[in-house]
């Protein structure tokens, strides 16, 4: 029966670190179930979920503190369960929107979803300059729907909160 681990890493950025974490997760007879990868100003960021047997999740656990110290890396790992579907998630509302960044404003999104009980899987936001000098945000979120959620209530709820933070907001569910 496969084991589940989710691997963390963050470091200096620098051509062939992502290789060596994946040539240790092979080595070590684990597959990559997901992964995410981010770069942060200089700085690499790596977030996995593995599956493998008993024996290749705890090789893992031995190497990868060994090979992050070897290459100035922060690990962090943690064994977890397999992703489980609640029964009744069978919808997703993608959420894309965009504004004049500000501190708060991420903060408004996850609030307004935590308050209604809904789960974010996943979200992404990044400020990006414009030619005028104004900092905007982009945000993309991923939020599960359970069955007893009104999408119509949710979608005008949200372009109110939207509208009152002057971030302009586009609503679709997946089913």
């Amino acid at each position: 029966m496969d084991q589940y681990l989710v691997l963390t890493a963050l470091g200096r950025n620098r051509p062939g670190i992502l290789s060596k974490i994946t040539q240790l997760i092979t080595e070590c007879g684990c597959n990559i179930e997901d992964s995410r990868l981010a770069i942060f100003g200089s700085e690499f960021t790596l977030l996995m979920m593995l599956s493998g047997s008993h024996n290749s999740i705890a090789r893992v656990e031995v190497s990868l503190p060994l090979l992050g110290a070897e290459h100035d890396l922060l690990t962090m790992i943690k064994r977890t369960i397999g992703q489980q579907q609640e029964k009744n998630i069978r919808r997703w509302a993608e959420i894309s929107a965009s504004g004049p960044d500000k501190p708060g404003l991420i903060d408004n999104f996850t609030r307004f979803f935590a308050q209604r009980d809904l789960n974010i899987s996943s979200l992404s936001a990044r400020s990006e300059p414009e030619g005028t000098g104004a900092v905007q945000l982009q945000l993309q979120m991923t939020v599960e729907l359970s069955d007893d959620v009104d999408e119509s209530t949710l979608g005008a709820d949200l372009a109110k909160m939207c509208e009152s933070i002057s971030v302009s907001s586009h609503f679709h569910i997946v089913s």
